[in-house]
Protein backbone atom coordinates (compact mmCIF):
# COMPACT_ATOMS: atom_id res chain seq x y z
CA UNK A 1 0.00 0.00 0.00
CA UNK A 2 2.77 2.41 0.89
CA UNK A 3 4.67 1.76 -2.35
CA UNK A 4 1.47 2.15 -4.35
CA UNK A 5 0.72 5.45 -2.60
CA UNK A 6 4.22 6.81 -3.18
CA UNK A 7 4.20 5.72 -6.83
CA UNK A 8 0.80 7.36 -7.34
CA UNK A 9 1.84 10.65 -5.78
CA UNK A 10 5.15 10.64 -7.67
CA UNK A 11 3.36 10.13 -10.99
CA UNK A 12 1.08 13.11 -10.28
CA UNK A 13 3.83 15.42 -9.03
CA UNK A 14 4.63 16.24 -12.68
CA UNK A 15 1.30 18.03 -13.10
CA UNK A 16 2.43 21.65 -12.99
CA UNK A 17 -0.52 23.75 -14.15
CA UNK A 18 -2.07 26.80 -12.42
CA UNK A 19 -5.47 25.12 -12.02
CA UNK A 20 -4.21 21.85 -10.54
CA UNK A 21 -2.93 21.87 -6.96
CA UNK A 22 0.81 21.14 -7.27
CA UNK A 23 2.36 18.34 -5.23
CA UNK A 24 5.71 19.74 -4.10
CA UNK A 25 6.93 16.99 -1.77
CA UNK A 26 5.73 13.64 -0.52
CA UNK A 27 7.03 11.03 1.88
CA UNK A 28 6.28 8.43 4.50
CA UNK A 29 7.55 9.26 7.97
CA UNK A 30 8.96 6.81 10.53
CA UNK A 31 5.41 6.07 11.75
CA UNK A 32 4.33 5.18 8.18
CA UNK A 33 2.15 8.26 7.93
CA UNK A 34 1.86 9.57 4.40
CA UNK A 35 2.63 13.24 3.79
CA UNK A 36 1.89 15.31 0.73
CA UNK A 37 3.07 18.92 0.69
CA UNK A 38 1.29 21.40 -1.58
CA UNK A 39 1.72 25.16 -1.95
CA UNK A 40 0.06 27.41 0.59
CA UNK A 41 -3.18 28.56 -1.03
CA UNK A 42 -4.22 31.00 1.68
CA UNK A 43 -5.67 30.98 5.15
CA UNK A 44 -8.88 29.21 6.08
CA UNK A 45 -10.94 32.29 5.24
CA UNK A 46 -9.30 32.74 1.84
CA UNK A 47 -9.84 29.30 0.32
CA UNK A 48 -13.14 27.52 -0.03
CA UNK A 49 -14.50 24.71 -2.12
CA UNK A 50 -16.54 25.60 -5.16
CA UNK A 51 -19.51 23.91 -3.46
CA UNK A 52 -19.18 26.19 -0.44
CA UNK A 53 -18.82 29.26 -2.64
CA UNK A 54 -21.96 28.27 -4.52
CA UNK A 55 -23.90 28.00 -1.25
CA UNK A 56 -22.55 31.37 -0.11
CA UNK A 57 -23.73 32.97 -3.35
CA UNK A 58 -27.28 31.68 -2.93
CA UNK A 59 -26.94 28.59 -5.13
CA UNK A 60 -26.20 30.20 -8.51
CA UNK A 61 -23.47 32.04 -10.39
CA UNK A 62 -24.04 34.57 -13.13
CA UNK A 63 -23.01 33.74 -16.71
CA UNK A 64 -20.15 36.24 -16.26
CA UNK A 65 -18.88 34.24 -13.28
CA UNK A 66 -19.52 30.88 -14.94
CA UNK A 67 -17.32 31.43 -17.98
CA UNK A 68 -14.00 32.00 -16.16
CA UNK A 69 -14.82 29.21 -13.69
CA UNK A 70 -15.41 26.60 -16.40
CA UNK A 71 -12.48 27.88 -18.44
CA UNK A 72 -10.11 27.39 -15.51
CA UNK A 73 -11.38 23.91 -14.69
CA UNK A 74 -11.20 22.84 -18.34
CA UNK A 75 -7.67 24.25 -18.66
CA UNK A 76 -6.52 22.13 -15.72
CA UNK A 77 -8.31 19.02 -16.96
CA UNK A 78 -7.05 19.51 -20.52
CA UNK A 79 -3.45 19.86 -19.32
CA UNK A 80 -3.69 16.68 -17.25
CA UNK A 81 -5.22 14.77 -20.17
CA UNK A 82 -2.36 15.84 -22.45
CA UNK A 83 -0.01 14.39 -19.81
CA UNK A 84 -2.04 11.13 -19.96
CA UNK A 85 -3.54 11.54 -16.46
CA UNK A 86 -7.18 11.28 -15.51
CA UNK A 87 -9.17 12.00 -12.40
CA UNK A 88 -12.62 10.64 -13.07
CA UNK A 89 -15.78 12.66 -12.61
CA UNK A 90 -15.08 15.90 -10.75
CA UNK A 91 -17.28 17.30 -7.98
CA UNK A 92 -17.79 20.79 -6.60
CA UNK A 93 -15.96 19.90 -3.40
CA UNK A 94 -12.78 18.81 -5.23
CA UNK A 95 -12.30 22.29 -6.64
CA UNK A 96 -10.83 25.05 -4.49
CA UNK A 97 -11.42 28.77 -5.04
CA UNK A 98 -8.88 31.23 -3.68
CA UNK A 99 -9.60 34.81 -2.64
CA UNK A 100 -8.67 36.05 -6.14
CA UNK A 101 -11.16 33.77 -7.89
CA UNK A 102 -8.60 31.25 -9.15
CA UNK A 103 -9.94 27.70 -9.27
CA UNK A 104 -7.64 24.81 -8.39
CA UNK A 105 -8.45 21.10 -8.66
CA UNK A 106 -7.32 19.47 -5.42
CA UNK A 107 -5.19 16.30 -5.65
CA UNK A 108 -6.14 15.69 -9.27
CA UNK A 109 -6.13 11.98 -10.14
CA UNK A 110 -4.79 10.74 -6.79
CA UNK A 111 -7.56 8.20 -6.09
CA UNK A 112 -7.21 6.66 -9.57
CA UNK A 113 -3.42 6.56 -9.32
CA UNK A 114 -3.51 4.87 -5.90
CA UNK A 115 -5.79 2.20 -7.38
CA UNK A 116 -3.14 1.62 -10.05
CA UNK A 117 -5.20 3.11 -12.87
CA UNK A 118 -2.76 4.77 -15.23
CA UNK A 119 -3.34 6.60 -18.47
CA UNK A 120 -6.70 7.71 -19.74
CA UNK A 121 -8.84 6.51 -22.63
CA UNK A 122 -11.21 8.46 -24.88
CA UNK A 123 -14.34 7.40 -22.99
CA UNK A 124 -12.85 8.50 -19.66
CA UNK A 125 -11.91 11.87 -21.17
CA UNK A 126 -15.49 12.39 -22.38
CA UNK A 127 -16.88 11.36 -18.97
CA UNK A 128 -14.57 13.73 -17.14
CA UNK A 129 -15.40 16.63 -19.48
CA UNK A 130 -19.09 15.80 -19.03
CA UNK A 131 -18.62 16.03 -15.24
CA UNK A 132 -17.22 19.56 -15.71
CA UNK A 133 -20.32 20.42 -17.77
CA UNK A 134 -22.49 18.99 -14.96
CA UNK A 135 -20.69 21.28 -12.52
CA UNK A 136 -21.30 24.19 -14.87
CA UNK A 137 -24.99 23.31 -15.16
CA UNK A 138 -25.32 23.35 -11.39
CA UNK A 139 -23.37 26.61 -11.10
CA UNK A 140 -25.56 28.45 -13.63
CA UNK A 141 -28.97 26.92 -12.85
CA UNK A 142 -28.69 26.10 -9.16
CA UNK A 143 -29.95 22.57 -9.97
CA UNK A 144 -28.15 19.25 -10.03
CA UNK A 145 -27.76 17.77 -13.48
CA UNK A 146 -30.39 15.01 -13.30
CA UNK A 147 -32.82 13.49 -15.78
CA UNK A 148 -35.07 14.84 -17.10
CA UNK A 149 -32.66 17.65 -17.90
CA UNK A 150 -34.24 21.09 -18.16
CA UNK A 151 -32.54 23.19 -20.88
CA UNK A 152 -30.45 25.98 -19.36
CA UNK A 153 -32.17 28.70 -21.40
CA UNK A 154 -35.49 27.80 -19.73
CA UNK A 155 -33.93 28.29 -16.30
CA UNK A 156 -31.68 31.30 -16.87
CA UNK A 157 -33.23 34.34 -18.50
CA UNK A 158 -31.38 36.20 -21.28
CA UNK A 159 -28.65 33.55 -21.47
CA UNK A 160 -26.49 33.72 -24.60
CA UNK A 161 -27.60 30.96 -26.99
CA UNK A 162 -24.01 29.72 -27.24
CA UNK A 163 -24.30 28.52 -23.63
CA UNK A 164 -27.41 26.54 -24.48
CA UNK A 165 -25.65 24.94 -27.46
CA UNK A 166 -22.56 24.17 -25.37
CA UNK A 167 -24.55 22.56 -22.55
CA UNK A 168 -26.74 20.61 -24.99
CA UNK A 169 -23.69 19.01 -26.55
CA UNK A 170 -21.54 18.69 -23.40
CA UNK A 171 -24.31 16.95 -21.45
CA UNK A 172 -25.40 14.64 -24.27
CA UNK A 173 -24.47 11.13 -23.05
CA UNK A 174 -24.11 9.82 -26.61
CA UNK A 175 -22.12 12.73 -28.03
CA UNK A 176 -20.34 15.16 -25.75
CA UNK A 177 -16.89 16.63 -26.24
CA UNK A 178 -13.85 14.48 -26.98
CA UNK A 179 -11.40 16.85 -25.25
CA UNK A 180 -11.42 19.56 -22.61
CA UNK A 181 -10.29 22.03 -25.26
Amino acid sequence: EQRRFLAAVESLAVLDEPHILKIEQFALDQMDTAWVVCPFTGDADGVRTLGRLLREKGGQLSPFELEPALTQILQGVGFAHRQRHGHGPLTLDEILVDRHGRLIIELYGLARAIQGETGIDAESVRDEVRSVAEIGYQLITGLRCEEPLIPVDRLVKRLDSRWTEWFDRALDPTDGYDTAE
